[in-house]
């Protein structure tokens, strides 16, 4: 990536202890939408092998584009979240991280198209 952004995705909704845990990510580019995106158009969601492979994408993108955060062990202790930790986390978070670094993608491709 040509310019140092950082987006911080709150992992407060947890609950009790992660109000300052957090997972911080490189923000998709617009190169990368136009590379990487347009893959999942054609997304056959009826189709379990063709699901299966947009979503090892979706993880390796997501895996990617990470640079740190921390979250709570098992025992309540604060600790860093490594890369690999990402698919331990619950899937709720991981859906949320898309939509938050996606977020806006289609009214901006929308508003590129129509120019």
């Amino acid at each position: 990536m040509k310019f140092k952004v950082k987006k911080r995705y709150s992992l407060a909704q947890l609950g009790e202890g992660w109000e300052e845990c957090y997972l911080d990510f490189s923000p998709f580019t617009m190169r990368e939408i136009n590379e990487d995106f347009t893959s999942f158009a054609s997304l056959d969601k009826d189709d379990p092998k063709s699901v299966t492979v947009a979503s090892n994408k979706m993880t390796e993108l997501l895996k990617n584009k990470y640079v740190g955060g921390t979250g709570l062990d098992a025992t309540g202790k604060v600790v860093d979240i490594k890369r690999d930790d990402l698919l331990d986390l619950p899937a709720e978070v991981i859906s949320g991280v898309i939509s938050f670094l996606s977020s806006n993608l289609t009214s901006q491709k929308k508003k590129l198209s129509t120019k």
